[in-house]
C-alpha cells in the first residue's frame, strides 16, 4: 500500500540566494504539504535594500498565496490575490519612487533541469514618479501581456500596453499628454530593448529603443513620426504652465536617431534629428500665425547639444494686430554659442515690404543692430491702423529702419523714410469743415487749409521708437495746394506720436484669434 502523509508548520524562514537574487529573506506562512508532493503557503517579504538582478529596491513588500507540485520538476502557481509593492527603485539610470501591482491574473513558476522560468499571462503595474532622464518625470499604469521570464531570469520578454488615461508626463515645466502605446520589450543579460507604437496622431508612431548596462550605452530610433494638428491640437499634447499657446492646424513629420554611452559626466551622445513642418497655424498669447513651413536637420553632439543646419522658414501670416505676410527667413542657430545667425529675413507689411541685412544675435549681447530696408509701404494703411479717419493719403514710402534688439525690447533710432516719385496727395477732413477756417489766420488754420487738398512731391519722415513703446514720426512735407495757390510751394513740418503697445492692444481687441485660425483651417 502507498504511504499517505501530510505536514504543516505555521511559519518557515527561507533565505533566497542565487545569481540574480542576493540574500532575500522570505517568510513562508501557513505551510502545508502532503503526499504527492503538493504544498501550499503564503510568501511574505518585507525587506529593505533588496537586490533582484539589476533592480535595487529601497523597500520591497510581497504577500502571495502559492501552491506547488514537486516531482521531477517543481511547478509553483502564484495566486491572483498576490500583492506587491516597492519604493525607491533603481534600474540602471532609471529611478522610480514607487511601484505596485494593480491587477494580476496569476503566474506559474517552474524549476527544471537546474534552471527556472516563469509565465505571467496578464498583469498591471503602477509606476509612480519614474525618472528616466533628468527633468523628465512620469507616472502611469503599465499593462503587461504574455510575460515570460526565462533562463534563470537572464531573459524577460513581454508585450505591454499603456492607457493614456492613467499617465502623466512632465518635462521642464511642460505637461505632456501621453498617447496610447503598445509594443514589446525584452531584457536579456545586461541588454534591454523595446519596440513601441504610439497612436493618436494622423498615423501611428513607431520607435525602437535599446540599452546595454555593461557599456551604459543605448539607442533610440523614431522613423517617420507624423503629427496631425487638425486631429489633435498641440495644446492638448503639451501644456506649459502659465502660457497661452496652441497649434491647431498643419502636419509635423520627424525622424530621430539618438545613441549614447557612459554614465554621469562621462556620458556621450551622437545622433541625427530631422523635422519638417507644413501648414502650421496657431497662436502664442495674442500673436497669431498661419502657414508656417520649415525643415530642420541637426546632428546631436557629444554633450547632447545639437549642431543645426541652416533652417529655411516660411510664414504665411504673423499677426500681432498688424498683419505681416509672406515672411521668409534663413536661420543658422548655434546652441553651443547661444547665437542665431540670420542670413535672410523679409516680409510684406502695410502694402510694402521690409528686408533685413544679415545679422548675428547673441543671447549674452545687450544690444543687437538689425538694419531693415523698407520698400514702398503705404502711409494710408499706417493711418488706417491708427484710426485717423479724417485723413486721406496716398503714395508710398521707402527707406531704412535700424532696429535695435535690447533684451526683449525692440527700439528704432534714427529711422528715415521718404516718398517715392511722383509723390501723392493728402486730404484732411476735420470735423470742422476747412471752409469754415478760411478766416483763421493762425498757423494751425493755415496748416489745416493747406492739408485740405495737399499735393506733395516729397515727404520725408524721421522714425524713432522708444523702449516705453512711444513711436515718434517727425515729417517734412513739400508740395502745393491747388485750391489755395498752385504756384506757391508749401513746406509743412508735422510731428506724430503714438504708443504702439496701446495701439496693438486696441487692434487686438477688434479681431478674434479664433476667427483668424478658423478661416485658415477652412482654406
Amino acid at each position: 500500500p502507498s504511504l499517505r502523509w501530510s505536514a504543516a508548520t505555521p511559519r518557515a524562514d527561507v533565505l533566497v540566494d542565487s545569481r540574480s537574487i542576493a540574500g532575500l529573506r522570505t517568510d513562508l506562512l501557513d505551510v502545508r504539504c502532503m503526499s504527492g508532493v503538493q504544498c501550499s503557503w503564503t510568501a511574505k517579504i518585507d525587506a529593505a535594500d533588496v537586490s533582484l538582478g539589476d533592480w535595487q529596491f529601497g523597500q520591497a513588500q510581497l504577500m502571495s498565496p502559492m501552491q506547488a507540485s514537486i516531482g521531477e520538476s517543481i511547478e509553483v502557481s502564484i495566486s491572483t490575490a498576490t500583492a506587491v509593492s516597492g519604493t525607491d527603485i533603481r534600474f540602471g539610470d532609471y529611478k522610480v519612487r514607487a511601484i505596485s501591482l494593480r491587477e494580476f491574473a496569476g503566474a506559474t513558476f517552474t524549476v527544471a533541469n537546474g534552471g527556472w522560468q516563469a509565465q505571467l499571462p496578464a498583469s498591471t503595474i503602477r509606476l509612480q514618479t519614474l525618472r528616466p532622464l533628468e527633468l523628465l518625470e512620469s507616472s502611469f499604469d503599465l499593462e503587461l501581456q504574455d510575460t515570460q521570464v526565462l533562463h534563470d531570469g537572464d531573459r524577460l520578454e513581454s508585450g505591454f500596453r499603456l492607457d493614456p488615461a492613467t499617465a502623466t508626463v512632465s518635462y521642464r515645466g511642460i505637461d505632456i499628454a501621453v498617447p496610447a502605446a503598445a509594443g514589446t520589450f525584452t531584457i536579456e543579460d545586461d541588454r534591454q530593448s523595446a519596440d513601441v507604437r504610439l497612436s493618436g496622431a494622423k498615423r501611428g508612431i513607431s520607435a525602437a529603443v535599446s540599452y546595454t548596462e555593461r557599456t551604459a550605452g543605448g539607442e533610440l530610433r523614431v522613423q517617420d513620426a507624423t503629427f496631425d494638428m487638425r486631429r489633435r491640437s498641440l495644446a492638448t499634447w503639451l501644456k506649459r504652465r502659465g502660457d497661452a499657446w496652441n497649434v491647431i492646424d498643419g502636419l509635423v513629420r520627424a525622424n530621430l536617431t539618438l545613441l549614447w554611452a557612459g554614465l554621469g559626466d562621462d556620458r556621450s551622445y551622437d545622433g541625427q534629428i530631422e523635422l519638417n513642418a507644413a501648414g502650421l497655424a496657431g497662436n502664442y498669447e495674442e500673436l497669431v500665425f498661419t502657414g508656417l513651413e520649415l525643415g530642420l536637420k541637426a546632428d546631436v553632439e557629444d554633450d547632447l547639444s545639437a549642431r543645426i543646419d541652416p533652417v529655411d522658414v516660411r510664414l504665411g501670416l504673423l499677426d500681432a494686430g498688424v498683419p505681416v505676410t509672406n515672411l521668409e527667413a534663413t536661420l543658422i542657430p548655434d546652441l553651443a554659442m547661444s547665437t542665431l545667425q540670420v542670413e535672410r529675413l523679409g516680409f510684406e507689411i502695410l502694402g510694402g515690404s521690409m528686408h533685413a541685412k544679415p545679422f548675428l544675435w547673441r543671447r549674452d549681447s545687450g544690444r543687437t543692430e538689425v538694419p531693415f530696408e523698407v520698400r514702398r509701404i503705404q502711409p494710408a494703411l499706417m493711418l488706417a491702423l491708427a484710426d485717423f479717419d479724417s485723413v486721406e493719403i496716398d503714395g508710398s514710402l521707402s527707406g531704412v529702419l535700424p532696429l535695435l534688439l535690447v533684451g526683449r525690447k525692440v527700439l528704432i533710432e534714427g529711422g528715415k523714410l521718404s516718398s517715392e516719385a511722383p509723390g501723392g496727395t493728402i486730404r484732411y477732413r476735420p470735423e470742422v469743415p476747412v471752409e469754415g477756417m478760411k478766416k483763421d489766420s493762425s498757423q494751425l488754420g493755415t496748416v489745416t487749409r493747406a492739408l485740405g487738398n495737399f499735393h506733395y512731391e516729397s515727404l520725408s519722415c524721421d522714425v524713432n521708437y522708444a523702449e516705453n513703446g512711444d513711436l515718434r514720426l517727425q515729417m517734412r512735407i513739400q508740395g502745393v495746394n491747388p485750391d489755395m495757390d498752385p504756384n506757391q510751394p508749401v513746406i509743412l513740418n508735422l510731428g506724430l506720436d503714438n504708443n504702439v503697445p496701446q495701439l496693438l492692444r486696441s487692434l487686438q481687441a477688434t479681431r478674434s484669434i479664433e476667427d483668424i485660425l478658423e478661416r485658415r483651417a477652412s482654406q
